[in-house]
């Protein structure tokens, strides 16, 4: 298998962080920059093994997909990918291709409702919330399921291929069936001395996957409930399957202002926002924490580790300045300092797709960062790396032709298109022979410059727009022209879902980029 050398990336991050470079008893040290721990980064063994339960692709008895909604919304927000969703699932059993449902297969889609009217209490809040409900829906759902099917038998698994969920489970002790629940919840995991999780005997065990769409805020609320969602629900046994954002500030917002604004106006902006605003402007840390809770999910074990037993992790992002709310550089975590390569591997029909590209999976674990003069740049760097070295298909959307506002052409603004700046720059690449069998390498402070310029102005709406927001009814008129994208979204979901415990060749190869 190709690697990318560990001397590759020394050069690449000497350019950007510093020339000085020595060697640590802990690793090779980039001078004012990147820590490698040891020579092994990129080579095969370093990819986290999976640590949740294993499962033959005919074990799986449910395809869970959560849609969680963003910053002062509701569960409407997410109203039309969820019925795109419906639509993108096959009708009927089939002994097709891979994207059939089995006999027994359903895909159950849920819009999150637990966090309306909540969002300013904080991201661990609203993260906490939603792994509650996700456990409360998967036990409710397959409790309910198991019932019907005994006395309906085969077509169970037809008419639930879809439940849009219309009541919500119990969470907080509403009836008798939250005191079930409660009662359920007692001793749901057995442990072996060592503590360790015990798996039921194969004739009790229901394995089922869940997938996560997070809009905005949603998509950071996600990852917060994975750090605490157990994998097994006493015979259930979970497994990650498919995790996307649209528009979500993964290195949060401190520093990705549309307009750039002084860390004091940051700072106030934040507090006015309760405790949600002051985890996104990365304001001070928590009681008894050393950093900020946006540094710590992108940084720490206890929050990758889950994000990383995914099967497929992808994120969205408006490009050429149509997201006010989220920058294009917080929504695929960009930094001007990261030479971390995007694979360019395929191209789309779809006009507003702007690329398509892959970050390789590697070990998170393995990269250290040191700084002699820490700095917002520098958390950017680490957050970005880290985050990238998970594996991730980052989809940058031009919503512009999608926005319902007239554009303008300011003084002094460009005049060439981006996209063709994108498209001569990719040629180039090409030209140049920095690409192989798998495709173009693109750097990530490359895209920072390719995905942010634009030729005219635009209203800044694409935050809606991009997910056809919903949350009402003149939201989802002002959003309509979203629908499209989010229609390619709910296909592809849909496929990547019903291909759980298969390997795409495509996904999984290796880039290998030498600048010697």
């Amino acid at each position: 298998m190709n690697i990318l050398s560990v001397r590759s990336w020394g050069i690449i991050n000497k350019r950007a962080v510093g020339n000085d470079t020595a060697q640590s008893p802990k690793g090779r040290d980039l001078g004012n920059g990147v820590m490698i721990k040891d020579d092994n980064v990129f080579s095969d063994e370093s990819e986290p093994e999976s640590a949740h339960l294993s499962a033959n692709v005919g074990d799986i008895r449910r395809h869970f997909v959560f849609l969680v909604h963003g910053w002062l919304g509701n569960e409407m927000e997410m109203s039309y990918i969820a019925g795109a969703l419906e639509k993108a699932i096959p009708s009927s059993p089939s002994s097709g291709g891979d994207d059939d449902l089995a006999e027994n297969d359903a895909i159950v889609v849920h819009k999150v409702s637990c966090n309306n009217g909540k969002t300013a209490d904080g991201i661990a809040a609203g993260g906490t919330r939603l792994a509650d409900e996700i456990i409360a829906t998967i036990k409710s759902h397959l409790g309910q399921s198991k019932g019907e099917a005994e006395g309906k038998g085969e077509a169970v698994a037809n008419s639930e291929r879809v439940a849009e969920d219309e009541g919500e489970p119990g969470l907080e002790g509403e009836g008798e069936d939250a005191d079930e629940n409660e009662n359920e919840d007692e001793g749901l995991v057995e442990r072996n001395e060592n503590g360790a999780e015990l798996e039921k005997s194969s004739d009790e065990v229901q394995h089922v996957t869940f997938s996560i769409v997070g809009n905005s805020l949603g998509g950071l609320y996600a990852r917060y409930a994975l750090s605490i969602l157990p994998s097994q629900l006493g015979s259930i046994v979970m497994h990650p399957n498919v995790f996307c954002t649209t528009a979500t500030p993964h290195l949060g917002v401190a520093s990705h202002t549309y307009v750039p604004i002084p860390r004091v106006a940051e700072r106030v902006i934040g507090r006015g926002m309760g405790l949600t605003g002051r985890d996104l402007f990365r304001l001070d840390p928590l009681d008894g924490e050393d950093r900020d809770l946006i540094y710590r999910m992108s940084t720490e074990d206890a929050f990758l580790g889950p994000l990383s037993k995914f099967e497929k992790r992808i994120a969205y992002a408006n490009a050429f300045r149509t997201d006010f709310q989220v920058p294009t550089d917080t929504a695929a975590f960009l930094s001007t300092l990261s030479a971390y390569p995007h694979r360019l591997a395929r191209t789309y029909k779809e006009k507003f797709v702007a690329t398509i590209l892959h970050t390789e999976t590697h070990d998170w674990r393995k990269f250290d960062t040191i700084f002699r003069e820490p700095s917002m740049e520098h958390d950017i760097l680490t957050m970005s790396t880290k985050l990238d070295s998970l594996g991730w298909t980052k989809v940058f959307i031009d919503v512009r032709e999608r926005i319902p506002m007239p554009s303008v052409q300011l003084p002094g603004m460009r005049r060439r298109s981006s996209r063709s700046e994108l498209n001569e720059f990719v040629a180039e690449r090409r030209e140049s022979g920095a690409f192989n069998e798998t495709g173009v390498l693109i750097e990530s402070r490359e895209l920072v410059t390719l995905m942010n310029p634009t030729e005219r102005l635009h209203f800044p709406l694409g935050h809606t727009v991009m997910v056809a927001n919903s949350k009402s009814d003149w939201y989802a008129r002002l959003n309509e022209q979203g629908k499209p994208v989010m229609d390619m979204l709910a296909t592809e979901l849909v496929q990547d879902m019903l291909r759980f415990g298969r390997v795409d060749d495509e996904e999984d190869s290796t880039t290998s980029f030498d600048l010697d």
